[in-house]
């Protein structure tokens, strides 16, 4: 089975840009057609443009479907170049192509985070499953720790890891105590991301884990959250001097 791998972030962005200005070429090319193409043909262009930006990156097809839905009224609707509508038709098109093209961008985004994070899970089942078998090949202990860790949790990989010293004060923190059996073995990381506090009072640190973009918010774990902090803990203990 093939390793899944999350697009990157200059990839990402990339698109994100690409979508307004080429939205813009549409609808100023379609406007100096002599003959001149309809509203209506010029939004379903942009509809089906902005659905397949959509695709690649939901928050670029959010971007592509606004800035379409502007550049539609200033080349395409009276009065010309302007963002005034003094045509009901007119409010209504744009309307309606505002709606489509947002609609099939946040149920695309939806789509597309679950199929990645069912076949991240499934990249990781295939690894377990390997591991279990006595399947894997001997490796070296960094990769065999690491190989370890990805198994844990498979939402690991959505997460994106840094220290800070001053945590911001709007993110919450996963607190550290004693498991109970009313405990849930599961903490959900929002949007903003949270933090988790070592346990050696000479690290000043924290542990800052958030979503990578797209997939907020985020289950992971209790046990994979505070393994891995306890990874990055011994990590930053080999830095003290005593």
């Amino acid at each position: 089975m093939n390793e899944y791998q999350i697009p990157t972030w200059p990839s990402l962005r990339l698109i994100l840009w690409l979508g307004p200005p080429c939205a813009f070429a549409i609808a100023k090319l379609t406007a100096q057609q002599s003959d001149g193409l309809s509203i209506a043909n010029t939004a379903l262009i942009l509809a089906i443009f902005s659905t397949a930006i959509g695709a690649l990156n939901p928050m670029a097809g959010v971007f592509t479907s606004l800035s379409g839905g502007a550049f539609l009224n200033y080349f395409h609707t009276e009065p010309v170049h302007s963002f005034r509508m003094s045509s009901s038709s007119d409010i209504l098109m744009i309307s309606l192509f505002m709606v489509l093209s947002l609609s099939v961008s946040i149920v695309t985004s939806f789509r597309m985070r679950r199929n990645l994070i069912a076949n991240r899970r499934d990249s990781v089942k295939y690894q377990q499953d390997a591991f279990t078998n006595n399947n894997v090949p001997p490796q070296l202990a960094p990769e065999f720790w690491q190989s370890l860790i990805e198994r844990i949790d498979p939402n690991l990989s959505f997460i994106q890891v840094s220290f800070t010293n001053t945590p911001p004060q709007h993110i919450p923190t996963i607190a550290r105590h004693r498991p109970t059996s009313a405990d849930s073995p599961i903490v959900v990381i929002p949007e903003c991301g949270a933090s988790v506090e070592f346990l050696d009072p000479r690290i000043s640190q924290v542990l800052i884990l958030k979503p990578t973009p797209g997939f907020a918010p985020l289950t992971l774990s209790r046990a994979a959250i505070f393994a891995l902090s306890n990874d990055a803990e011994l990590s930053l203990q080999g830095t003290i001097e005593e």
